[in-house]
């Protein structure tokens, strides 16, 4: 019996391997959009405790009051542009996900049509046995009238 061989087997080992590339791709842009938000959150954080200490040690001083509101205020910007800097990391993972997608998608194509030349393969294996089995079957009834034949 012949065994089975999927003609493009290199063809789905490529996809599998371009869908493999883009999941890591997207895992990766998630991550980074990620860490951004952890570093938002910080910055945040940062900002509320510099507000707060303000208003512990504010003991009339002007200078520390500037200090303060100098170091709130750089908060802030770095806030807005890790914002910004947030909104097109998403995106790309957005993009990286449809990627993912669009190779997933890619990928099932090949493996569909595998699985769908792999059933015809056992059909037509099965066919073959049939066959065997039919011939078989009727080399025994020859073999067997042609005994009866030779004791008459």
């Amino acid at each position: 019996m012949k065994k089975f061989k999927f003609k493009l087997q290199s063809v789905l080992k490529y996809r599998k391997t371009l869908e493999e590339i883009a999941k890591n791709e997207y895992a990766i842009a998630l991550s980074n959009s990620h860490n951004c938000r952890t570093e938002i959150e910080i910055l945040k954080n940062n900002k509320k405790e510099s507000f707060s200490s303000y208003r512990l040690d504010n003991n009339g001083d002007t200078r520390l009051y500037f200090l303060a509101l100098q170091n709130i205020t750089s908060l802030d910007n770095l806030i807005a542009k890790k914002m910004i800097l947030l909104e097109k990391l998403n995106q790309i993972a957005l993009d990286k996900l449809k990627i993912w997608q669009k190779s997933k998608e890619q990928l099932e194509i090949i493996e569909k049509l595998k699985e769908k030349k792999f059933n015809q393969y056992k059909k037509e294996i099965e066919l073959e046995e049939q066959k065997f089995q039919a011939e078989n079957f009727i080399n025994r009834l020859k073999r067997g009238k042609n005994e009866e034949e030779r004791n008459s």
